[in-house]
């Protein structure tokens, strides 16, 4: 004897009630997790929530017979199945949507990269050339040079963070001294006298 053939046997039975609203508040809490569980729902856990909703429905339309049009607790279980498909068909579609614009861009080639690809970035190398020729005005400048000792070219940094400030690029001074670095090594070896 099969469950269905089980419920029809037990027709009027108050624990078979009982286990039908049971059965009935398992499925709702199921679909609630296909739905809205921490992962988004695959296509086929959607349409197995919906092919278990159908089954319920058969089962009960047998155990109830002829009366269930008319049993409260079967249109309940028929209306909430129904919203619950309502939802799946929702997601579903937005799933194939968003399937469709995504194909829709890679065809284009206008998909986005989400990964920061290695190399230089642009608008840095400008970015850096400008941090030189400030660099290099102040060094060719005797009155503004510093000092050439313990952290001078910190305090270059310090003098180009202000100028390029004032033209509206704002940088940080560790950030201006990396960008100085591999220039002013090679001043450096230009310009400085070997101690």
């Amino acid at each position: 004897m099969d469950m269905e053939e089980w419920l029809v046997w037990q027709r009027g039975n108050p624990t078979v009630k009982a286990q039908i609203a049971e059965m009935t508040r398992s499925y709702n809490a199921y679909v609630h997790s296909v739905l809205w569980g921490p992962q988004p729902p695959t296509k086929w856990a959607l349409f197995a929530a919906v092919s278990d909703g159908e089954n319920l429905i058969r089962m009960f339309e047998r155990y109830w017979a002829e009366n269930a049009p008319s049993e409260s607790q079967h249109r309940r279980l028929v209306t909430k199945i129904v919203r619950g498909y309502a939802q799946v068909r929702e997601r579903v579609d937005r799933a194939e949507k968003i399937d469709e614009y995504l194909a829709q861009l890679a065809d284009s080639g206008l998909a986005v990269s989400r990964v920061d690809p290695p190399g230089p970035k642009p608008g840095a190398e400008a970015a850096t050339r400008l941090m030189w020729e400030i660099a290099l005005n102040i060094l060719n400048d005797p009155k503004r040079t510093p000092q050439i000792k313990h952290g001078w070219r910190r305090m270059l940094a310090r003098m180009v963070e202000t100028e390029a400030k004032a033209r509206g690029l704002w940088y940080d001074v560790d950030s201006i001294a990396k960008m100085l670095r591999p220039s002013l090594t090679e001043w450096e070896s230009r310009n400085l006298p070997n101690n």
